[in-house]
């Protein structure tokens, strides 16, 4: 694929991950360009010694409050498209189709308060993203007679998309609602992999998001189901507003020839998804310098069963780089 000129519209005061910070001071590199900053979600002060059962972080031995509800895909997100949102794979449901989400609707309880309200960012995180994101991708199936071609751009901070969806995975997994085609399934899921990559971001070598075309109608919202490999739970499969990825989080389990056999790019810089109205360029913004070459695509079409998206960008060949990620640990 070409290399893209990385024409970025961020330089004004306002940093665009949203905090409400100056650019300056918030997310904005030495030039010029955002980077997403290194988080720690774990319960602030000393270790409790508490471990909650029924709290799929019990094993930090850092619980408190007791057990709250916790929704698997957040309500954060739901409010954002009120009777609209609609999700493919959600706990309990069919998972062959679509169903549109009440705000009210229940979680389970699987994590204590002290962690549930340690891991809130996450959920506020993936509610502004939707808002900024939707809206954008909209437009791409349909262009009106005469009006001219839209361009937009997306701030995505990447870790945290990562962080949260792995969240989503684990709420789903611990809640007992594993479902393939219908069938409840008991796989294991290694959730001191899980703690690292959702508190901290951090991923062993070759996890991590892989963006890839995924042929699954994603008209209205979210759609995700867990991917299982060599009889564990390795990753999620996630489609939010025509954004595709497949997040694994246990590298050492994953059968990557899946992965391989469809186009697909390794943590991209920037994810171009273009149709008859226009385009979306989503930046994916990490902790170190935009690679302009690294760039995937996809383009968005109309179907009769909703959009979905084919990419033709270039695959990788061999295991992907080492992320400089997996190897610097933040500090506690």
């Amino acid at each position: 694929m070409p290399k893209l000129k990385l024409n970025l519209p961020w330089s004004g005061p306002q940093c665009p991950c949203e905090s409400g910070s100056l650019y300056s001071g918030c997310c904005r590199r030495i030039d010029g360009q955002p980077r997403s900053k290194r988080f720690n979600f774990s319960p602030h002060g000393e270790v409790t010694g508490v471990e909650q059962e029924g709290c799929y972080l019990s094993f930090t031995k850092n619980c408190g409050g007791g057990l709250t509800r916790e929704h698997q895909i957040s309500q954060n997100l739901i409010k954002k498209i009120p009777g609209r949102f609609a999700v493919r794979g959600f706990p309990g449901a069919d998972p062959t189709v679509d169903v549109i989400v009440p705000v009210e609707v229940q979680g389970s309880k699987v994590l204590c308060k002290r962690h549930n309200e340690a891991l809130s960012p996450l959920d506020d995180q993936a509610g502004k993203m939707f808002a900024r994101l939707y809206p954008s991708t909209q437009f791409l199936t349909k262009r009106r007679y005469g009006a001219a071609l839209t361009s937009r751009w997306v701030f995505i901070d990447a870790p945290k998309l990562e962080a949260w969806s792995a969240k989503v995975l684990a709420g789903t997994h611990a809640a007992g609602l594993v479902r393939m085609q219908g069938i409840k399934h008991n796989q294991p899921l290694d959730y001191n992999k899980m703690r690292a990559a959702i508190e901290r971001g951090e991923f062993e070598n070759g996890a991590g998001m892989y963006v890839l075309a995924d042929p699954n109608a994603n008209e209205h919202g979210l759609q995700y189901r867990p991917h299982i490999s060599n009889g564990v739970v390795v990753g999620i499969h996630m489609n939010l507003a025509r954004f595709s990825f497949l997040l694994i989080i246990d590298a050492e389990f994953c059968d990557f020839r899946h992965i391989y056999s469809q186009p697909h790019t390794y943590r991209p810089s920037v994810h171009r998804l273009y149709g008859d109205g226009g385009e979306t360029k989503l930046f994916l913004s990490s902790r170190q310098r935009p690679n302009p070459k690294n760039v995937s695509q996809g383009r968005v079409i109309w179907t009769s069963t909703g959009s979905s998206s084919a990419a033709p960008f270039d695959r990788l060949q061999g295991p992907p780089e080492v992320d400089d990620r997996t190897r610097q640990k933040s500090k506690p």
